[in-house]
C-alpha cells in the first residue's frame, strides 16, 4: 500500500500564477479519479473563465476610451 503524504499547495510552489489556474491544476491532479473534474465540467470552468476575461477586457476598452 501506498503512504499517504500531505498535498503541496501549489500556490506556495508557484506564488505568481493566476489562482484560478492553479486550482484547476489541483483538481485536474488529484490522485483519486473520482475527485477529477470530468472533461464537460473542464470545458465549463474554460468557458466560464474566458467569459470573464472577456467582461475585464470590455470594461477596460471602455476605462481606456
Amino acid at each position: 500500500t501506498m503512504v499517504k503524504k500531505p498535498s503541496i499547495q501549489l500556490s506556495k510552489k508557484f506564488p505568481n500564477r493566476d489562482p484560478l489556474a492553479l486550482r484547476l491544476l489541483e483538481k485536474l491532479l488529484a490522485f483519486d479519479p473520482k475527485d477529477r473534474p470530468s472533461a464537460e465540467e473542464v470545458h465549463f470552468i474554460e468557458l466560464v473563465s474566458s467569459l470573464m476575461n472577456m467582461k475585464v477586457e470590455i470594461v477596460l476598452v471602455f476605462i481606456l476610451v
